[in-house]
């Protein structure tokens, strides 16, 4: 399988805690003519869980008519509540988008029997193609390699799987395990960091959050990986390594991104919803200034 990147996409306000949907498609116009290979809209990097049903289904209606089949969709449709999660998925599949990507439930903790007895039941209603999404900090759940395969073995609309952990170990156990008997299955790491760890063990490659304000630097490291260019390799890694100090600027990062994306030249608002309005100057200039630094501006 050939590298990717996928981002990962804000989502951008106006004033009033509205989508401001000319905001956004100036974003999505910087990803595409950056290159990037796909995009999530409504992950967590796009304040998901603030959005309504009823906004989250115009967003995502949105998103395919603006990106037209220029780069591969693939919605965050994950909900709180599984009807929900099941009537956003249907529709995002319905309307032309390339899979849609559902993070497990959020509240209550679950055991593998759980985790399994819940996708399980999705994958027999959800037309089309599902992306897992791990991400044990947020669900305090985690995959086994054992209950990936299992649902794998049940279902063959489950086609990839964005793994958000600390340690690359768990992502290779799965891929491991799972590899020989599903090639085609395509798991992405969601640090930016694990980018050539994943790729090296058989993944697709990274949906990353840092692709929203260089998706430009990302595209280089995709293109130098996929030519073999050794030297270009290393050096986008050692960048990217440097600027993953970004996550840890601001305990939300959506904010922060954003206001560096407009600092960088791009024309956004740079609203963030509730609880989260509020980024410190201080930390939009120690950003500028990591940025600046790493790239050599």
């Amino acid at each position: 399988m050939e590298a990717e990147i996928i981002t990962p996409s804000l989502t951008i306000f106006n004033d009033d805690g509205s989508i401001d949907y000319e905001g956004n498609r100036r974003l999505i116009r910087h990803l595409i003519d950056n290159k990037v290979d796909g995009i999530v809209p409504l992950g967590s990097t796009g304040e998901f869980t603030s959005l309504s049903f009823k906004q989250k289904k115009e967003f995502i209606d949105f998103y395919l008519s603006e990106t037209a089949g220029s780069v591969k969709l693939l919605p965050g449709t994950g909900c709180i509540n599984y009807q929900e999660t099941i009537e956003l998925s249907n529709f995002a599949l319905a309307k032309g988008a390339e899979g849609v990507l559902i993070i497990g439930q959020y509240y209550y903790a679950m055991t593998q029997a759980d985790i399994f007895h819940y996708y399980d039941y999705l994958a027999k209603q959800i037309e089309g193609n599902i992306y897992l999404y791990n991400f044990p900090a947020r669900t305090s759940t985690d995959f086994t390699p054992e209950t990936v395969l299992r649902l794998l073995n049940s279902h063959r609309n489950i086609v990839g799987m964005k793994e958000s952990v600390s340690t690359f170990t768990h992502t290779k156990d799965i891929m491991q395990l799972i590899k020989a008997e599903f090639p085609e299955f395509k798991m992405y790491s969601g640090f930016d960091n694990q980018f050539l760890d994943n790729i090296d063990y058989g993944g697709q490659g990274s949906i990353g959050g840092l692709s929203n304000i260089l998706p430009g630097l990302w595209s280089k490291w995709v293109s130098a990986k996929k030519a073999g260019l050794y030297s270009e390799i290393i050096d986008i890694k050692e960048k990217i390594l440097s600027l993953m100090k970004l996550y840890q600027i601001e305990y939300n990062c959506s904010g922060l991104f954003k206001e560096l994306l407009k600092a960088r030249g791009l024309n956004i608002n740079t609203r963030t919803l509730f609880p989260f309005e509020h980024v410190k100057k201080e930390s939009v200039e120690e950003g500028l200034k990591l940025i600046s630094q790493v790239m050599g501006e």
